[in-house]
């Protein structure tokens, strides 16, 4: 009767038995089972709401996380911009930018943290906090990039680095100087054609502090367009693994003339159907800004 109440739930009940020997030793084992349920439920009971507090954490740094990341687009009168991010997992390392620098010059920034989880998402604040602070505080691209690379390795997170493009756009002539740390080449889009830019290449931030980057130019025209993005998107793949890759990008954005936003999401379109429901495997992020150079 006991062993029944036991198997509907009733784990306070014991059994006292000592003869025959034979039931005395069932009774010590149900007795020992039922001590042992228990502790096992106690400890489901415990990791449960352990899982739960994280949870409720990582949904804490998401929405941190994204309240980081600007939302009010400029749409002005020399070019407007817009960008967004979608995180493989609750939080991610991914982070893009932008900011005036001073009255004629506006920064641009697409960087991808290694790893995903809290740690890259604080190491992606971190980072994202320093390139706009040094280039506010007034240094040159280079210099500032130097600085926060510098500020990064002394801050190092053991096996962290970012790679990053952060431009600068002369919103009187269209030149972009930009300095691309080991990321993603950006394509330019003129005469209605999106083509990859031959950036010059730097090592990854946060790598090695006393690194010398170099920076290089190119020049939007009037309606020309700027496409900024993660390996997220290049990376994407299928459960057999195959890549989305630069080629099929390129074919995207060239497939019909759209608005800024439509661009974004006819790419994240293309990456679905492309992965045929597979898991997101890395964040996804794109920014794309148009020009637009005054008429004398």
């Amino acid at each position: 009767d006991i062993a029944q109440q036991i198997s509907q739930g009733d784990l306070e009940r014991t059994i006292h038995l000592d003869k025959p020997s034979e039931l005395a030793r069932l009774a010590a084992a149900f007795n020992k089972m039922k001590t042992d349920i228990k502790k096992h439920l106690m400890e489901l009971a415990r990791i449960s709401g352990e899982k739960e507090k994280i949870e409720s954490e990582l949904a804490i740094a998401h929405t941190i996380q994204l309240s980081a990341l600007p939302t009010d687009f400029p749409k002005k009168e020399a070019f407007e911009l817009v960008a967004s991010m979608t995180p493989a997992r609750e939080v991610g390392g991914d982070f893009y930018d932008f900011f005036p620098v001073d009255d004629t010059h506006f920064a641009i920034v697409m960087a991808d943290v290694s790893g995903k989880g809290i740690t890259a998402a604080l190491y992606m604040m971190s980072a994202k906090a320093m390139i706009k602070n040094m280039l506010q505080a007034g240094y040159p691209l280079v210099e500032a990039l130097s600085k926060a690379n510098k500020g990064l390795c002394d801050n190092h997170s053991r096996g962290m680095f970012v790679t990053a493009f952060v431009g600068i756009l002369d919103i009187k002539t269209g030149q972009i100087e930009y300095v691309s740390a080991g990321h993603c080449p950006p394509l330019q889009k003129t005469n209605d054609v999106y083509d990859y830019i031959a950036v010059v290449r730097n090592m990854f931030l946060g790598v090695s502090p006393n690194y010398q980057y170099e920076s290089g130019k190119f020049t939007l025209k009037n309606n020309d367009r700027l496409f900024l993005y993660t390996d997220g998107v290049t990376e994407a793949q299928t459960k057999k693994e195959t890549l989305f890759e630069q080629e099929r990008l390129k074919k995207a954005l060239n497939e019909k003339q759209m608005s800024l936003t439509d661009t974004i999401a006819n790419v994240r379109k293309h990456i679905q159907r492309f992965v045929k429901g597979a898991p997101q495997s890395d964040d996804i992020t794109m920014m794309v800004l148009e020009f637009h150079k005054k008429q004398k």
